[in-house]
């Protein structure tokens, strides 16, 4: 029987052969030619001068390639001394088909993975969607195979990932190394994003719909997007799933949401809590993030006005309840949203009063409110400390206020110094510097601030001269890079304190980006440096 070993390991080959225990060979009827010892030939190693079996082994950092058919005799002594070597500490353990999609160099994600690779299905789930014991949550695998992650803060360069990104634009989180979205409307989990390994996974009773027109909108926060947080020194991933809980003889069905947590660090199931208490409508329920130690899920309500439910971490029981109130962002242990005045939920519609509201993460007392009476409210973080507040009018414009997350207070803002300027859109890198598109009568200019103290850091201009440096046009910020396209189409990274290019061919223009990967409109990419 032949087992091909990967040129260069001889001495694995032969610590691996010596493991296969002597057989006691029947009488002969004629005197048998003296064993051949294991010796490495052209095609791998030789046993007894013959043998073949087929396939490729992985023994940890060893491999067995190309394994051809052969005697059963040494193919099960080859599968004993598989489980010796396993039993010995070898780790991860992963056995291919020639040609299968996991085999070495295909550039696919191997069958280990299988239907739970990023944006594929469930594996371990029984039918009907309920989990198996397989299901509720998988240990982290030992070992990744390939080349070890690439760490840069912030990345600058960046090469395109085999593995494909799951779920819709905005629905995966970026969590290190890792992608933590939900697969199928009804499974969370944690994948490695450089080899697709499934880290940890539950699955739930619910099922996220389809969007639909008549959902509660939850403006920058998706129903699907999972939140991810740290807790009492435990790592945690969080979804809300909807649920329809069936009446019996004359009671109609009722609707509930389940929040699923996942612990990150142990790959292990940590709760499931239902939140039922008969005043939740259809649609989808969504994670506004994890804060002082609680989930925060905001639901549709059957009074029409959305209700922010907090899921205290330690203990699984619903800490507090806040109806009429949808927070829109986390900073810190302050929950920052919208609330309407007249009864009546649309946010997004002119016509319809509405407020901004601090609520505290740990009990849900309202801090302060601003901007009262102000109609298609819109919110995005502009610093750690500070949210930028857009009121729409009826005319198509709107305006901007900047906000103190602390008090509520408006803050001056130098960037909308020039005539006739207005905010197209703002991006905080999650440090010190916030990059805006802002519209004027000069074309428009991009400007970086700085997020602390307001003052104008840089500026470049939409439309320029022929040899001048033009502005580009922003995917993403994060942790002192700005990424864009160049008005050529061309991927750029520019120097968010300087706004110089600091980075002209970095192979990506990501949207969503940490120290290993990044999401970018066509894929998933992986930090080069």
């Amino acid at each position: 029987m032949l087992v091909e070993v990967m040129a260069g390991e001889p001495p694995f080959a032969v610590q691996l052969t010596a493991l296969i225990p002597p057989t006691v060979p029947l009488p002969p009827s004629i005197p048998p030619q003296p064993p051949q010892p294991p010796r490495i030939g052209r095609d791998g190693i030789i046993i007894d001068g013959k043998s073949r079996v087929t396939g490729n082994l992985a023994l940890g950092d060893q491999v067995i390639q190309n394994v051809r058919q052969g005697d059963l005799k040494t193919v099960l002594a080859l599968v004993a001394a598989l489980a010796l070597v396993v039993a010995a500490g070898y780790g991860g353990v992963r056995i291919f088909a020639d040609g299968s999609p996991g085999a070495s160099g295909g550039g696919t994600v191997s069958e280990s993975v299988g239907a739970g690779a990023v944006g594929g299905g469930s594996p371990g789930v029984a039918p009907g969607g309920a989990p198996s014991s397989s299901a509720a949550g998988a240990a982290p695998s030992p070992s990744r195979s390939g080349p070890e992650p690439v760490r840069a803060d912030p990345p600058v360069r960046f090469r395109r990932s085999p593995l494909g990104p799951g779920g819709g634009k905005g629905t995966v989180v970026l969590d290190g190394p890792n992608l933590v979205y939900v697969a199928d409307g009804r499974t969370l989990q944690s994948v490695d994003g450089h080899d697709g390994r499934v880290l940890a996974r539950m699955t739930s009773a619910g099922r996220i719909p389809a969007p639909s027109q008549d959902d509660q909108k939850v403006e920058g926060v998706l129903p699907g997007r999972p939140g991810v947080g740290t807790a009492g020194g435990r790592h945690f991933a969080v979804a809300a799933f909807p649920l329809v809980i069936p009446g019996q003889g004359t009671v109609s069905d009722h609707y509930a949401v389940e929040v699923d947590v996942l612990d990150l660090g142990t790959g292990e199931e940590a709760g499931r809590v239902r939140l039922d208490d008969g005043t939740i409508s259809a649609g989808a329920p969504a994670v506004v993030g994890i804060a002082g130690g609680r989930a925060v899920v905001t639901v549709p309500a059957l009074s029409g006005l959305p209700s922010t439910y907090a899921v205290d971490l330690a203990s699984g029981a619903v800490a507090w309840k806040l109806a009429n109130f949808q927070p829109r962002l986390v900073q810190d242990a302050t929950l920052v949203g919208v609330s309407a005045l007249n009864g009546y939920w649309d946010p997004g519609f002119m016509g319809s009063p509405n407020e901004v509201r601090a609520v505290g993460a740990a009990d849900g007392t309202v801090l302060w409110k601003a901007m009262t009476e102000a109609e298609g409210i819109g919110l995005t973080e502009f610093a750690a400390d500070k949210v930028l507040a857009y009121e729409g009018h009826p005319d198509g414009h709107g305006t901007h206020t900047l906000l103190s997350t602390s008090t509520g207070q408006s803050i001056p803002m130098q960037l909308l110094d020039a005539k006739g300027a207005t905010i197209n859109s703002c991006r905080f890198d999650g440090r010190a510097t916030t990059v805006c598109e802002v519209g004027d009568y000069q074309g428009g200019r991009l400007i970086a601030v700085d997020s602390a103290g307001g003052n104008v850091l840089w500026q470049l201009g939409f439309q320029v001269r022929a040899g001048e440096r033009a502005a580009p046009s922003v995917t993403g910020a994060w942790h002192g890079a700005v990424y864009g396209l160049t008005q050529k189409r061309e991927p750029v990274v520019l120097d968010a304190r300087t706004g110089q290019d600091r980075e002209t061919a970095p192979g990506a223009t990501p949207y969503l980006v940490d120290e290993y990967v990044a999401l970018a409109g066509d894929g998933l990419y992986l930090s080069a440096g």
